[in-house]
This record gives C-alpha cells, structure tokens and sequence, in this order.
C-alpha cells in the first residue's frame, strides 16, 4: 500500500507522527524526498506528495490535511481521507473512495470518545478495502498515547484499508525499532 501525504504548512509533523503509529501496528518503509527507509516486507510506503505524482493507484491512500494543488496529481482510483472540507469535494466525481475525516459528526471517520488512552474510533458510514471487502458501520476502541486526532484516524484508516484488524491493542506494540528518514531540506 502506498500512503501519499498532502499538506501544506507541517507535514513532516505529520507524516512522522502516523509513521510511528503504524510501525507499531504493521511493516513500514518510508520515502522522504528521495531518502528512503526500507523495511523488509514493507506492507506500507509514505511519502510526501510535493513534486512527484503517483501514477499507479492500485492501493493507493492519500491523507490530505489542507486543500492544495496537488490534489490534481493523484490518480483517479486513489483512496483520499479528508481533513479539509473543500479538498473533499475537489476530490469527489472521480472512481475514488473519498473518506471524510475529523470530529464532525458528519465525517464518515470520527473520535466518538476522546478519553484520554482511550478513543474511540467511530466508522459512520462504511469503508470498501482494497481488496474489495466492506467494513461496516461501528465503533472501534483503542488504546494509545497519540493525542493528535488527525494523527490517530489517518493511522487507523489506512490499517482499515489495507485489509487490518483494528483491535483495542494495534498500536501497542513498541516491538518495531525502524525509525523514519528525516525530510531533506
């Protein structure tokens, strides 16, 4: 699965912070800006969207947190997890599964419960992985120390997407020592 990063004001924040929630959930290999970080068996790839375009979107996640031009770049079939509102609807219209995103109870990903350790990640309208299965509508609680909420979903749906169980423990595991390539400047 390939996870492709859009934003504009702190993205190797970002980026860096889902990195390590998924790293103690699944193998991880990281690309910044030409850097990279394998790691053997790697079921995700981030990278940062900045010059490149990804032209192969067979499982292939965008995570967008602020509406940009390089939204344009993205193949048609590309999964989108929205965090800006008019991002989504730029992305929409195309063979794309856009998934809003956010603690708005419209989202289709949001925190039903934000106690502290413990969110609890609420799917409200259901989610096709890339295999073709349906995840349902539900409630998925979890615990974790991440306190950034973009962070926590964004980590949680591309586990969905790629066809991972969301157990209470996913993000536990310390077992996983890849650490990822600072950005180059």
């Amino acid at each position: 699965m390939t996870a492709v990063f859009i934003s504009t004001d702190k993205g190797e924040k970002d980026i860096t912070a889902v990195f390590s929630m998924l790293k103690r959930a699944a193998r991880v290999s990281a690309v910044f800006e030409g850097a990279v970080k394998i790691v053997s068996d790697a079921e995700y790839l981030l990278l940062p969207l900045k010059q490149g375009t990804i032209t192969d979107d067979t499982n292939c996640a965008a995570i967008v947190f602020d509406d940009s031009e390089q939204l344009e770049k993205l193949p048609d079939g590309c999964a989108v997890l929205c965090f800006c509102e008019k991002a989504a609807v730029r992305c929409s219209g195309k063979r794309r599964q856009v998934i809003s995103c956010g603690l708005h109870n419209k989202d289709t990903v949001t925190l039903s419960s934000l106690e502290k350790g413990k969110p609890v990640l609420s799917l409200q309208r259901r989610l096709i992985t890339f295999s073709g299965e349906e995840i349902d509508v539900g409630d998925f609680p979890l615990i974790t120390s991440e306190s950034d909420h973009r962070v926590l979903i964004a980590s949680a749906v591309l586990l969905l997407l790629g066809g991972r169980e969301l157990t209470p423990e996913v993000f536990c595991d310390q077992s996983s020592t890849t650490d990822p390539v600072p950005f180059s400047k």
